[in-house]
């Protein structure tokens, strides 16, 4: 009889302690003491190293692009540039309108693994002629590829 008194008692300080185990785990768990990998570890990094533009555009009448050069790079600072992987970014660029007519951007889109979110203001976006005032703002999804790196192509589309 005695003996199964002790098992009972033996089964029962091991449950409670390892209920005890269990319970100051998940405490260390929810401070942020103790991190589980991929859990509530913090998200990792995607390196931009640059971004090269395509604007599709017409020509004005001394063949020079509505908006400048067609292909262009954005390189040195803050590039390379170290974003959330999976995460949204923002990258903004100023257009002049060297015609003496107004044109329209109408899209701006880039290629797998990025995406493009948004563009503010949203488009079509009116350049008057002969001004700097086309600031625009794109919102991009980063490649979801912790440590990874890349460029980012963006095309702006105007209609030429």
């Amino acid at each position: 009889m005695k003996l199964r008194i002790q098992r009972r008692s033996i089964w029962t300080i091991a449950l409670v302690a390892a209920t005890a185990l269990v319970v100051a785990l998940l405490i260390l768990i929810g401070l942020g003491i103790l991190v589980i990998p991929g859990v509530n570890s913090p998200p990792g990094t995607y390196t931009v190293t640059s971004i090269e533009w395509h604007v599709i555009e017409g020509t004005t009448s001394d063949g020079q692009g509505w908006f400048g050069p067609q292909y262009f790079n954005s390189t040195g600072p803050p590039y390379p540039a170290a974003v959330t992987a999976g995460g949204h970014f923002q990258v903004s660029v100023q257009f002049s309108n060297f015609d003496t007519s107004a044109h329209n951007i109408t899209t701006v889109y880039t290629t797998p693994p990025f995406a493009v979110d948004g563009v503010t203001p949203s488009v079509p976006i009116r350049v008057p002629p002969a001004t700097d005032s086309a600031r625009i703002t794109i919102t991009v999804t980063a490649p979801d590829v912790s440590g990874g790196s890349g460029v980012l192509f963006l095309t702006v589309d105007a209609g030429g």
